[in-house]
């Protein structure tokens, strides 16, 4: 009984520690302020915080839609050509896979994907969907072009759509950043302004212990007490 306990309690352990925080990013694909934010903020953070991290991407922002028949038809923040730019990032973010032959995660992947095509995407230009495939190493590119031009990706931007004006209609600012999928606009404001500060901050108050964080005096105290936690139950149990 005592060594299933033990297990049990261990289990438990690593389950607090593994957690990952739910990240929300409601952004469109042509807008200055989404890609100052991807490029210096959210995506710096991909080699060493997004394992603590379920990141969900929402290329929508302030657009919107209305259906006729089968098709959907969008208006853009910044025009129709944003709206394509949509339905690109709302492709990648849907359909690119990783394997395992690569080094990293799925999130990973799409999320340096995305970066890539908010680095070098302009408003009255073709998106550089095979640029930054290369620039990535994913192979399949034609299959995000082709989902683009297609009802897929209008159906996909459609879900997309869907899923902000759930949030907030209108949205009130983009980029929105939602942490734990509680909305702040005390967060937000800090989470666009310095991302990895805010994250770290929130995962901490979620007892995740994130020795990447610059932080790390929040990290030894909420170790701590976990391992007070864990002794204190075991020597309940050993003298129960």
């Amino acid at each position: 009984m005592f060594w299933k306990q033990l297990l049990g309690l261990g289990l438990l352990l690593v389950a607090v520690e593994c957690q990952k925080l739910p990240v929300q990013v409601y952004y469109e694909s042509l807008c200055p302020d989404s890609a100052k934010f991807i490029n210096t903020q959210l995506a710096p953070i991909a080699k060493d915080l997004l394992q603590y991290v379920e990141l969900m991407l929402i290329p929508y922002g302030k657009s919107s839609h209305i259906t006729q028949g089968s098709d959907v038809i969008f208006t853009c923040h910044h025009g129709p050509n944003e709206c394509y730019g949509n339905k690109i990032h709302a492709c990648v973010v849907e359909n690119v896979k990783t394997d395992s032959f690569r080094n990293e995660t799925q999130d990973e992947l799409v999320l340096n994907y995305v970066d890539c095509l908010m680095s070098l995407s302009r408003r009255d230009a073709a998106f550089p969907i095979e640029k930054c495939a290369k620039s990535v190493q994913y192979k399949m590119w034609e299959n995000i072009e082709e989902c683009a031009n297609s009802t897929m990706g209008s159906k996909i931007l459609q879900k997309f759509g869907e899923e902000t004006m759930q949030f907030q209609s209108p949205l009130k600012s983009v980029p929105t950043v939602v942490f734990d999928k509680s909305y702040s606009e005390e967060l937000q404001n800090k989470g666009v302004e310095d991302f990895r500060m805010t994250l770290c901050a929130q995962l901490h108050k979620k007892n995740v212990h994130a020795k990447e964080c610059h932080d790390h005096s929040a990290a030894p105290a909420t170790t701590f007490s976990m391992v007070s936690i864990v002794f204190t139950t075991l020597l309940a149990i050993f003298y129960h």
